[in-house]
């Protein structure tokens, strides 16, 4: 099992105004978690395609060619960083350089020089987290908010004006009741099924307009906890595990955990917690947080929350029905993707084999063609692609896949 992915960032760098897609924000993560406090300078990163595609097993399989694309956008893109004590606003692109070697699936990488004050030597005013935190989190949205949120983690709480809120997200939706329901409200959610840190937020209110948003921000252990109930439950050390639940992700002194487990089964305090999880998921998410969780806890506890038969059982059983079947149908999903990737690239092989064995004079007049096509708008490329064929022809690895892709197209070429 290779070593561990940490990103380390100034919060600057967390602070600064940028718009990235899902893709472009999981490479910059990837890219990141490569530079080590050791680098005196930015160098050639070398990157390992395998280990991104195990960091984001949701990502695109060909990453070979989605990472291409997704440099030359890196290399244009700007972001915005404004420095707290100066006001000075500084713009630079994420990238200065990108080298591809299509034949070894070699790729390497040089950050843009102006990012030094805000990835190396960092001593202070700094945020780290693994990438395992964010690794199953689907919408950029989601990804920055976390950043956002974890960089206050130690103080357990954050205010954002509404605009400022949706300028350090990116957010394409200017009202504010979209803007909640399709970034605040699922990103939420998110953050607090998949990272390791639980999240609410409030709204301050001047009559019906939302001026701002005020999220409360605590640690989440359900990843220690849950580790450490399987390896209890592993031994058969029920009460063990039930006694780790209570402590590490509800909060409960050690000495009450060991009281509750003296009047309690451990099977019946399970359940309760369970209840318990859902019942502050759902607060949270509603923007009524659960603040003393422990205090919650408790008293589910003696009046004893378990649903009852019929009633809440069968909803928590129909929302685990609802839930296979979102995620029956995204692998279902994920699996289709997979297979038209193959077969397209199975279609832009066979065109490229079919190309290689016509004579000279034949592949010219496709090259020229192809051209044609590119300066038309015909061909998928634009005037980038369009630019480097020119300077380049094949010997352009861009121009080259776009070409292949031309040839697959062209009917019956890939019979």
């Amino acid at each position: 099992m290779g070593k561990a992915l940490v990103v380390r960032q100034s919060n600057h760098l967390i602070e600064a105004q940028y718009k990235l897609s899902l893709v472009e924000k999981r490479f910059v993560l990837y890219l990141t978690a490569l530079v080590t406090q050791d680098d005196d300078d930015f160098r050639w990163y070398d990157v390992d395609l395998e280990a991104m595609a195990q960091a984001f097993p949701t990502a695109h399989k060909d990453l070979l060619g989605q990472f291409e694309r997704v440099a030359d956008s890196l290399m244009k893109k700007v972001l915005h960083v404004k420095d707290g004590e100066t006001g000075v606003r500084t713009k630079f692109q994420w990238l200065a350089g990108a080298k591809f070697d299509a034949a070894n699936r070699a790729v390497r990488v040089s950050f843009h020089p102006d990012l030094k004050p805000y990835l190396l030597k960092l001593k202070s005013f700094f945020t780290t987290f693994a990438i395992t935190n964010v690794s199953n989190l689907h919408s950029a949205y989601s990804i920055r908010l976390y950043e956002l949120l974890k960089q206050y983690e130690k103080l357990g709480k954050r205010a954002f004006k509404v605009d400022e809120l949706q300028a350090a997200l990116g957010s394409e939706y200017p009202r504010y009741p979209n803007f909640k329901q399709r970034v605040l409200v699922p990103s939420v959610g998110e953050i607090c099924d998949n990272t390791d840190i639980q999240c609410a937020f409030t709204e301050e209110k001047k009559g019906r307009k939302v001026l701002a948003v005020r999220f409360t921000i605590t640690t989440n252990a359900r990843t220690r906890a849950d580790e450490r109930a399987k390896s209890s439950a592993a031994a058969g050390e029920g009460g063990d595990a039930t006694r780790a639940l209570l402590t590490d992700r509800f909060g409960f002194p050690d000495a009450e955990a060991g009281k509750i487990l003296e009047e309690h089964s451990s099977a019946y305090v399970r359940e309760v917690l369970e209840v318990v999880e859902a019942r502050v998921r759902e607060a949270a998410v509603s923007g009524n947080p659960v603040i003393n969780i422990a205090a919650y806890a408790r008293k589910a506890i003696e009046v004893d929350w378990r649903p009852k038969t019929g009633s809440l059982a069968a909803e928590a059983a129909e929302l685990e029905r609802k839930r296979e079947a979102a995620e029956t149908e995204r692998r279902a999903k994920e699996a289709k993707e997979r297979d038209r990737a193959r077969l397209d690239q199975e279609a832009r092989d066979a065109a490229w084999a079919r190309y290689v064995a016509l004579s000279e004079e034949e592949r010219r007049g496709l090259r020229e063609e192809f051209e044609a096509d590119l300066a038309s708008g015909k061909a998928q490329g634009g005037e980038f692609i369009l630019n480097q064929w020119r300077a380049g022809g094949l010997s352009s690895p861009g121009a080259k896949a776009n070409f292949r892709s031309w040839l697959a197209k062209r009917p019956g070429f890939t019979a």
